[in-house]
């Protein structure tokens, strides 16, 4: 049978989609278009990373100069300076023609005590902008704190014609003049830098600086609790305050002091220090001990703990724990003529513990050899520190200790070795002394 086909119709039936579907197809396309324009209006670095991390490969992470120089300010402000130094050397490094990053990094290097590498700093900030007050101002300040004083003054003077009211150009000043010990001046431009930036730590603490090297302490005392309530996590300031109250027998308040600058930075070597120096004057000498030993925990390095640790060790009689630290401290110090005396002192009181143990317990067990040999360490060494302690001047209660300590190994039958035997004479200055006795 013949089948009549209409060819007015397809062959196949049309599938074609029901039209709501090709209106939502077609306003999703829409929207993730317009969220990828959005994104990259608002942040076109973001998507070029997103779509190069997607399709090529994953970019090497190199942050903006801004970026870092803001990241370094927080940490400024935060109290965390290594750091804030560390973001800028960063930032320095990718923009050393900036003067806003390398005056900053040079102002932070300063507080770190490393005016020195601020001094290449600020000539570097000259020869990028020789009209930019701020690198002057930078080498002003830096040569003052490295105690060149008089080479400060004048490039400070000059600059002050470029611009007379910038605040830490006069602070500079104040510091570079207090140096000098014309007072007047370091007062005058202190103070000017307060009227200029009221709000400015470095400014009060320079202020602060020139009021306590003529004697003002409570005016002083007042500019430092300003500035530490200016920028609570700057430390510079919390040392000179403890410093003041502690010589205004204030002694619970220096403790206090040291206690927030601990809370900042716990592991602040030079605060853990001061801490124990504020709890031994007040008598509390096991808790100063304790912070003593800490401090030099933190930092084997510092001599000036060392030394402390070491006295602390001495004055209690353990004279092995205080020979260790004196060795530690003289080997920091090579010059130090108190590290090297009272090494000595340590090596002798060794040598008489092990003599008078040997009496009590019998010969078997003496160990004369040891003792000898510190015996021997003690004397040359006192022979040693009263050499140099004749060339120095003001250490004539030195120069008496020291030849205690001689007579008392030449009379000791600990030293049977140094026994009859004479000190070297001693300077006519320590002769007319009288009555110099040893710390106790």
């Amino acid at each position: 049978m013949y089948i009549r086909r209409d060819y007015s119709q397809p062959f196949f039936r049309d599938r074609r989609r029901p039209t709501y579907l090709r209106w939502l197809l077609v306003l999703l396309f829409c929207a993730a278009l317009g969220y990828g324009v959005y994104r990259f209006v608002r942040a076109p670095e973001e998507v070029m990373d997103s779509v190069y991390t997607t399709f090529i490969s994953p970019p090497t992470p190199t942050p903006y100069p801004s970026t870092l120089a803001q990241r370094a300010n927080e940490l400024y402000l935060a109290g965390d300076l290594e750091n804030a130094a560390n973001f800028y050397q960063q930032a320095v490094a990718q923009r050393p023609d900036k003067v806003d990053y390398l005056y900053e990094y040079g102002q932070i290097l300063i507080d770190l005590d490393r005016a020195d590498e601020a001094l290449d700093i600020a000539d570097q900030i000259i020869t990028v902008s020789p009209a930019d007050v701020r690198g002057p101002t930078l080498k002003t300040r830096a040569l003052a704190w490295i105690g060149q004083y008089t080479a400060a003054v004048p490039i400070g003077l000059a600059a002050l014609q470029i611009d007379a009211n910038f605040a830490p150009l006069h602070e500079a000043l104040s510091r570079a003049y207090v140096g000098s010990q014309e007072w007047r001046k370091g007062l005058d431009y202190g103070f000017e830098a307060t009227e200029l930036a009221p709000g400015d730590v470095r400014a009060r603490w320079a202020y602060a600086n020139s009021l306590m090297a003529v004697g003002e302490s409570e005016l002083a005392m007042a500019e430092l609790e300003i500035a530490i309530s200016i920028h609570p996590g700057f430390v510079a300031p919390y040392f000179e305050l403890a410093f003041l109250y502690l010589a205004a027998n204030r002694d619970q308040d220096a403790i206090d002091t040291y206690d927030r600058i601990l809370a900042l930075q716990p592991r602040n070597a030079r605060a853990l220090l001061r801490q124990c120096e504020a709890y031994r004057k007040v008598g509390e000498f096991e808790r100063a001990l304790g912070l003593c030993q800490d401090a030099v925990d933190v930092d084997p390095t510092y001599a000036q703990a060392q030394y402390r640790l070491g006295q602390m060790r001495y004055n209690r009689r353990e004279f092995s724990a205080s020979r260790d630290a004196f060795r530690a401290c003289l080997s920091l110090q090579s010059g130090s003529l108190e590290c090297k005396y009272r090494l000595a002192l340590s090596h002798y009181y060794i040598a008489q513990t092990d003599y008078l143990d040997c009496l009590n317990v019998g010969s078997a067990s003496c160990n004369t050899a040891r003792t000898n040999d510190d015996c021997r360490s003690a004397w040359l060494m006192l022979q040693e520190s009263l050499a140099q302690a004749q060339t120095l001047d003001d250490v004539i209660d030195d120069v008496e200790i020291i030849r205690e300590g001689l007579s008392a190994i030449a009379n000791d039958p600990a030293c049977p070795q140094f026994n009859g035997q004479r000190p070297p004479e001693t300077t006519p200055e320590a002769e007319a002394t009288p009555e110099a006795t040893a710390e106790s």
